[in-house]
């Protein structure tokens, strides 16, 4: 090869255009050819009918008290609106998913959280259950998502759709919907997706998404996901009929629906207590309360400090101390399995010396939470000045869920935190303590023959609360 002039290209100048062609000329193909995509054959049922009409029943169902999550989700177009059968209501381009909560509130909080997270990494839209009022002394009715978290904030936070399900199917709907879902749990009774009127028939999970950790069996997170990302049909195995018609149905690819998600993890069980946990780090830090839940709590806060209605609330330590049914854990004098009050005091005196030394905040108040029912042990608290909630109308008030969800509000809103090992709700308080408020997280740990105390969960925290 020549210039125009003559002269010949040097061989080294040839290589580099020859290089440079097929490069240019292989990115432009790569840039123009259509991206490639997975085909997933569409989950049909294996029945003429999805859908069934029974008997008219008369249920009392709670509305939620606000639309403006709609308004949100009008950005993101992933529903065609509420159907009497939820299929009517999905939009057949788009992929979701679902999950029935099975354990007491904090384990459904970790359920919706992992929900949440799975449909990010698998992408797709989640549909949120109602909390049931599960293992819990009383009855009370289901409440919504929406009414406990801010979802409008949430979804803001992710850039991400997330849906109700009585945005889905009308709660009014007398339809009964028959869903295959996958079983993490191999539970057989699950009365608790029956409000919505599903008819539900429960395939178990493989063997290969189980996890072992200090004798407790869980779920690998990444390997529930490639559940949702199988070719073709799931072949009916150990599949529970349903409780209604009796039918087996598998779990299909368009709603990918499991039940419990709560024991789902991705490291070990009680990553939760860690801060590398991801979905702590990518949805729960971002699942704040509701206005009207905290502007509730702060009621309750300034009563039990003594302040007027109209007073700002100042810094406070909270402590949570879980007794209650951790007794029947206890294999020896339950004085020998509980921490005592003297050390929670040692704690909340690292807390206001670190406080000080770090935000140079001097605080004064510290406020506990607790299910002790024992009068001598309050009394006993009552003489340190730690303040102490009056739940005396809270339930009258607001309903059986309140007295619960106040006390999680309380302890959020605290510069620092003295958590009881191992309790979900301890757990949770420390990580929005430290997320939230920045604040100063002590954990104390309790001992049985069958459980040993999580190491090193302080110096964790205190990292996260660092960072």
């Amino acid at each position: 090869m020549h210039h125009s002039n003559g002269q010949r290209i040097p061989p080294s100048i040839k290589r580099r255009l020859v290089i440079l062609a097929v490069s240019s000329f292989a990115s432009c193909i790569f840039f123009s050819y259509p991206k490639w995509t997975i085909y997933r054959p569409e989950y049909v049922p294996d029945y003429e009918f999805s859908v069934v009409e029974l008997p008219t029943v008369t249920v009392t169902v709670h509305s939620p008290e606000s639309t403006a999550t709609d308004n949100v989700l009008d950005k993101f177009s992933v529903l065609n609106g509420v159907a009497a059968s939820f299929r009517d209501a999905l939009q057949p381009e788009t992929k979701y998913i679902t999950s029935w909560p099975v354990k007491e509130w904090g384990h459904q909080v970790i359920a919706i959280t992992n929900l949440i997270y799975l449909a990010l990494i698998t992408e797709r839209v989640p549909i949120l259950p109602p909390f049931s009022f599960l293992h819990h002394k009383g009855s009370a009715p289901d409440l919504d998502f929406g009414d406990v978290f801010d979802i409008e904030r949430l979804q803001k936070a992710l850039d991400y759709p997330v849906l109700e399900w009585y945005q889905v199917k009308d709660p009014q709907s007398q339809a009964v919907d028959i869903l295959g879902c996958w079983s993490t749990v191999n539970e057989t009774a699950r009365s608790h997706s029956s409000n919505l009127r599903f008819d539900i028939s429960y395939t178990p999970t493989p063997d290969w998404t189980k996890r072992q950790f200090d004798g407790d069996e869980y779920s690998d997170l990444w390997s529930l996901a490639s559940l949702a990302f199988l070719d073709t049909d799931v072949q009916l195995f150990n599949t529970q009929l349903s409780p209604i018609l009796g039918i087996a149905s598998v779990p299909g690819h368009h709603l990918f629906c499991l039940d419990d998600l709560s024991l789902v993890s991705v490291r070990n069980l009680w990553e939760y207590h860690q801060e590398m946990s991801p979905a702590w780090r990518f949805v729960g830090q971002h699942m704040h309360w509701t206005p009207r839940i905290q502007s509730i709590a702060n009621q309750y806060i300034r009563r039990a400090f003594g302040l007027d209605p109209s007073e700002a609330i100042p810094p406070y330590v909270a402590i949570h101390v879980r007794h209650g049914d951790w007794r029947s854990w206890c294999d020896r004098p339950v004085d020998e399995c509980f921490a005592p009050l003297s050390a929670y005091a040692r704690k909340v005196k690292e807390i206001k010396a670190e406080i000080q030394r770090s935000k140079g905040i001097t605080v004064d108040r510290v406020l506990m939470t607790s299910d002790e029912k024992g009068s001598l042990w309050w009394d006993a608290a009552r003489k340190r000045k730690w303040a102490r909630l009056d739940h005396s109308e809270t339930t009258k008030r607001y309903g059986a869920w309140y007295t619960v969800l106040i006390d999680e509000v309380v302890a959020s809103g605290a510069v620092g935190f003295v958590a009881t090992d191992r309790p979900i709700t301890s757990v949770l308080a420390a990580r929005r303590v430290a997320s939230w408020q920045h604040g100063v997280v002590r954990t104390l740990a309790w001992e049985t023959k069958r459980r040993k105390p999580l190491e090193a969960t302080d110096a964790q925290v205190e990292r996260e609360r660092r960072a």
